[in-house]
């Protein structure tokens, strides 16, 4: 989730046109995109995302990803769903985050071995 500290005579100043969109503020740039709209719908209470939204008109290409059941973990307020939608023409896909449980600030390790037959290859 996107952690925004506004007000929204700032989000104005800044660049965002601010209005009231079912019980949210909508958030659009002011200068468009060419290739794609985009726009975030904010909860007025806890100043949350509720959604973001891009949509990409001429090729009928759309993403939202909206976020759901906010709770205080860790003093944190924090999404327990986050819904994902990427459709076009002919598809649509949906991806579902339900959170069991969620720790922040905590050492994590992916350990693997790299199998001896591959060559090392070192970037610059």
């Amino acid at each position: 989730a996107i952690k925004i500290n506004w007000d929204i005579n700032l989000l104005k100043q800044e660049g965002f046109d601010v209005s009231i969109y079912e019980k949210n503020y909508l958030l659009k740039p002011k200068v468009g995109n060419p290739l794609f709209d985009i726009l975030f719908l904010i909860n007025p209470i806890n100043f949350k995302v509720n959604s973001q939204q891009l949509n990409q008109k001429d090729e009928n290409n759309s993403l939202v990803i909206n976020y759901a059941n906010y709770e205080t973990i860790e003093n944190e307020f924090f999404p327990r769903e986050i819904h994902i939608i990427a459709s076009d023409v002919k598809n649509i896909s949906t991806i579902d985050v339900d959170y069991r449980s969620v720790e922040f600030n905590k050492t994590i390790s992916f350990p693997f071995k790299i199998p001896k037959n591959y060559e090392k290859v070192e970037l610059k």
